[in-house]
């Protein structure tokens, strides 16, 4: 009965062992990148017109020296006002595609995809969403680490509900945790 104790006790604590070897070797092997990008155009969406920035992060020095090894993206977080100039309540859409050559509200609908869905701006109102709380409305995460590992797409912001006249000034951020591979020479 002993010796089958110590052979339980010595297998939990060998897995135990490898299980702490590889967190190691996975601590050892890649890092964190933490990249601000200020997104700096004025994104005005009425009805029939489309607002949209462009967004190049292929401009950025640490994206520039990291790309080739980055390995995924751990979290994206954005910052931003929201200014609804309705008369009604909107629900605030943003939407991403590869270039920016869509400028109806149906062709984005239709060709591009949601990334923040459900901000809910009061009727000639606005609000401030924090990086903290931009979580909740994160939609299609596949996308926008494709996206943002591609470093170049375009960025369209408009209301769930018509009409809308809805308007994100030119305060937004988005902060993008990268994690890239680390080459260890010694």
């Amino acid at each position: 009965m002993k010796s089958k104790l110590k052979l339980v006790t010595a297998g939990i604590l060998l897995v135990a062992l490898m299980a702490f070897v590889w967190q190691c070797t996975s601590w050892f092997s890649s890092t964190t990148l933490r990249l601000t990008y200020y997104i700096e155009d004025d994104i005005h969406s009425v009805e029939s017109v489309v607002g949209k920035a462009e967004i190049d992060l292929t401009e950025h020095e640490d994206w520039q020296e990291h790309h080739d090894d980055v390995k995924g993206i751990n979290r994206v977080l954005f910052a931003f006002w929201v200014k609804n100039h309705g008369d009604v309540e909107a629900t605030a859409q943003f939407f991403i595609s590869e270039g920016c050559d869509l400028n109806t509200e149906g062709e984005v609908r239709n060709g591009a995809t949601l990334v923040l869905d459900g901000i809910s701006v009061p009727a000639n109102d606005s609000i401030y969403v924090t990086a903290k709380k931009s979580y909740r409305y994160l939609r299609h995460f596949d996308e926008l680490e494709k996206r943002l590992i591609e470093g170049q797409f375009c960025l369209y912001c408009i209301a769930e509900n018509a009409p809308f006249d809805i308007e994100v000034p030119d305060s937004a951020a988005m902060v993008i945790d990268f994690t890239y591979a680390v080459d260890w020479e010694f």
